[in-house]
C-alpha cells in the first residue's frame, strides 16, 4: 500500500511540471536550415532574430504551421521585419529543439539589408520615357516591379523626375542604379546635377517602398489576424522604415492580404496609398489614421476583421475599426469612449485581443492604460459584439494581473481563450484560462512556468497551434537574438 501512494504522490506533481517544454533557443539564421529557400538570397540579408513586436498566428488551410514575424538587425536600421517564418511545431517537438532540418521554412522575405534609407542620387536623365538614375552611399534594394520613390530633382521641366515609380530594371537585389518609366511625351533630358557632386538639388531614392505586392519593411505589432475562410494573413498599418513620405520611423497607413493560396504567398495591399490601390476609409470618407501598437482580431463567424485603440500619432484611441474582406469597406463604430463609456480607460495600447469562438465575442486583456505614463497595465476585461458593434466590461470575480502585450489566443480543444501572464521581475509564468459560459478567468495552477522577458514588455510572442494542439511561447530574456521558445501541453478536459 505504503508504495502505491508513493506512485500517486510522484505522478501527480510530474503531470504539471511537464505541462511546459523547453526547445532551446532561436537559431541565429533559420533560413540557413530552410533547404527551400531562395538561394540568391545573400545569408546577411535573411532573418536572424530579434525584438519582436508581434505575436504568433496559427496558419490553417494546408499550411499548418505558426506564422512568426519578428524584427531583423540586418534589415533597414535594424530593428524592422522584413521576412516571415513558418514554424513546424510538431517537428520541433519531435526532434526536441529549434534548430532541426524542417523546422523552419520561409515564407516570404523582402531581402532588404541594413541601413536603408534616403541615397543621394549622382545623376538622373531620361530618354524616350526611360529614366536611369544613379545614386550613391550604400546600395539599395532593387527589383523589378518593387516601387522607387524619387523625390526633390531638379530638372528644367521642374522637378519632372519626381514621384513614385515601378523599378523596371532586372533584378537587382543590391543595386547603385535603377531605371523606372515614364510618359514618352515627357522631353529626353538630365537633372540638373548631372555629373556633380551628390547635392541636394540632385534629389533622392527611397526604396523600399510600400507598393502593390510587397509591404515596406516594418514593427507589424498586434493588427494581425488569420482568415481561414480565404486562407490570407491580413496586416496593416503600425510602424515602417522607409514608407512613402520616405522618413525613418513612420506611422503607416496601409492595409494588405497575405495570400497562402500561392506558392510562395503573396502579398496584395487591399487599401492604403492612392497612388497605389485607395486610401483606407469609411464610406463618409473618413480614414484609419496610422495605427501604432494597436491590437486586431478577426471573427469567422461575421466575416469581419477588427481593430481597437492603439497610438495615433503618439496619443492614446479609444477607437473601434471593422474590416469587411467580402465588400473591402472600412467602417468607424466606435469614434472614442468605446471602453471608458461602460467602465474602462479612455484608450489602451499594447493589450491583447482574441476572437472567443465560443461566446462569439472579441476578448480584450491587458494594455498600458491612457495617462498612466507608459507604466500603469490594465487588467480588466472587455467584450465587443461584431452584431450589435457595442463594447461591454465583464465582471469576472478573478483577473490576471495587470500585463501589457500579453501572450493571448483562442484553444479550440478547451473551447476557451488562453493567456500567460507574467512580469518583468523573472517570476514564474502563470496560464489563465476565460470561459465565456461563466465569463470568468481562471488560473490553471500549471506549475514550472517560464518567466516573462526581464528585458520588455514586447519581447513575448505567443499563440495556439490547432495542428500540435500545443501553445507556443517564445521569449527573448535579452534582445540580441536569445529567443527561445517554449510549449505547452494543456490539461486534458474531462470527458462529459
Amino acid at each position: 500500500m505504503p508504495r502505491v501512494l508513493l506512485l500517486i504522490l510522484f505522478l501527480c506533481p510530474s503531470a504539471f511540471g511537464q505541462a511546459w517544454t523547453h526547445l532551446g533557443s532561436l537559431p541565429p539564421n533559420p533560413a540557413a536550415l530552410d533547404a527551400s529557400a531562395d538561394t540568391k538570397i545573400p545569408a546577411t540579408n535573411l532573418q536572424p532574430f530579434r525584438r519582436h513586436w508581434h505575436k504568433l498566428v496559427y496558419l490553417g488551410g494546408t499550411t499548418k504551421k505558426m506564422m512568426y514575424w519578428p524584427a531583423n538587425p540586418n534589415c533597414c536600421a535594424g530593428t524592422f521585419s522584413n521576412a516571415i517564418f513558418l514554424f513546424d511545431t510538431a517537428k520541433a517537438l519531435s526532434a526536441g529543439n529549434v534548430t532541426a532540418p524542417g523546422v523552419w521554412t520561409l515564407a516570404w522575405s523582402r531581402r532588404t539589408k541594413a541601413n536603408l534609407g534616403k541615397a543621394p542620387i549622382t545623376s538622373i536623365s531620361r530618354e524616350k520615357g526611360i529614366v536611369t538614375v544613379n545614386f550613391s552611399s550604400d546600395s539599395l534594394s532593387v527589383f523589378h516591379g518593387g516601387n522607387v520613390l524619387i523625390t526633390t530633382t531638379s530638372s528644367p521641366s521642374n522637378h519632372s523626375f519626381d514621384g513614385l515609380y515601378s523599378i523596371t530594371s532586372s533584378e537587382d537585389l543590391l543595386a547603385h542604379s535603377l531605371t523606372y518609366s515614364q510618359s514618352p511625351s515627357l522631353p529626353d533630358e538630365a537633372g540638373a546635377c548631372a555629373g556633380t557632386a551628390p547635392a541636394a538639388k540632385c534629389g533622392f531614392v527611397v526604396t523600399p517602398t510600400d507598393d502593390l505586392h510587397h509591404p515596406s519593411d516594418r514593427h507589424p505589432y498586434w493588427i494581425i489576424a488569420y482568415d481561414e475562410k480565404r486562407n490570407v494573413m491580413y496586416n496593416g498599418f503600425g510602424t515602417s522604415h522607409a514608407s512613402l513620405t520616405g522618413c525613418g520611423d513612420c506611422s503607416e497607413k496601409d492595409f494588405y492580404k497575405l495570400d497562402f493560396n500561392v506558392d510562395p504567398a503573396e502579398w496584395t495591399q487591399l487599401c492604403g496609398d492612392a497612388r497605389i490601390t485607395a486610401p483606407c476609409a469609411d464610406t463618409k470618407g473618413v480614414a484609419v489614421p496610422g495605427i501604432q501598437e494597436g491590437q486586431a482580431a478577426y471573427d469567422k463567424d461575421n466575416d469581419v476583421f477588427v481593430i481597437y485603440g492603439g497610438l495615433v500619432k503618439g496619443s492614446q484611441v479609444d477607437t473601434t475599426w471593422e474590416y469587411k474582406p467580402a465588400t473591402n469597406t472600412w467602417t468607424r463604430t466606435c469614434e472614442k469612449d468605446c471602453l471608458a463609456l461602460v467602465g474602462g480607460p479612455k484608450g489602451l495600447n499594447k493589450a491583447g485581443l482574441a476572437y472567443d469562438e465560443t461566446g462569439k465575442m472579441m476578448l480584450l486583456f491587458g494594455g498600458v492604460v491612457a495617462g498612466g505614463g507608459g507604466k500603469a497595465d490594465n487588467n480588466e476585461t472587455f467584450l465587443y459584439d461584431t452584431n450589435t458593434h457595442k463594447w461591454s466590461k465583464a465582471k469576472s470575480s478573478l483577473n490576471p494581473p495587470p500585463q501589457s502585450c500579453p501572450p493571448i489566443d483562442y484553444d479550440p480543444d478547451r473551447g476557451s481563450v488562453i493567456l500567460i501572464s507574467g512580469d518583468k521581475t523573472g517570476s514564474p509564468s502563470h496560464v489563465w484560462e476565460w470561459k465565456s459560459a461563466t465569463k470568468s478567468w481562471t488560473d490553471l495552477n500549471i506549475a514550472d512556468g517560464p518567466p516573462l522577458s526581464t528585458v520588455g514588455d514586447a519581447w513575448n510572442d505567443g499563440g495556439y497551434d490547432r495542428n500540435a494542439h500545443k501553445f507556443v511561447l517564445i521569449v527573448d530574456q535579452t534582445s540580441q537574438q536569445t529567443a527561445h521558445v517554449e510549449v505547452l501541453t494543456l490539461p486534458t478536459l474531462p470527458a462529459h
